[in-house]
């Protein structure tokens, strides 16, 4: 399993809901108890809990799961 680590050079195209557009994101803490932070470069609007994000480089889909929380 591959490992995201948090930094500045990190940075992934995420993807949320069923949006088309793709923003941004860099992980921004540590995994633990299977949940990981992002933190995207731009602001998301009505992101909401109970929906999907799925974050990739190009063609490669490095993960995904279900938004919990939104954090400002």
């Amino acid at each position: 399993a591959a490992t995201l680590i948090p930094g500045p050079d990190n940075r992934l195209d995420g993807s949320i809901g069923t949006s088309p557009d793709a923003s941004l994101l860099r992980p921004a803490g540590g995994s633990r108890n299977d949940t990981m932070l992002v933190r995207f470069d731009q602001p998301q609007f009505a992101v909401t809990p109970g929906q999907a994000l799925v974050f990739y480089k190009g063609r490669f889909v490095y993960g995904g799961g279900t938004i919990l929380q939104p954090v400002s």
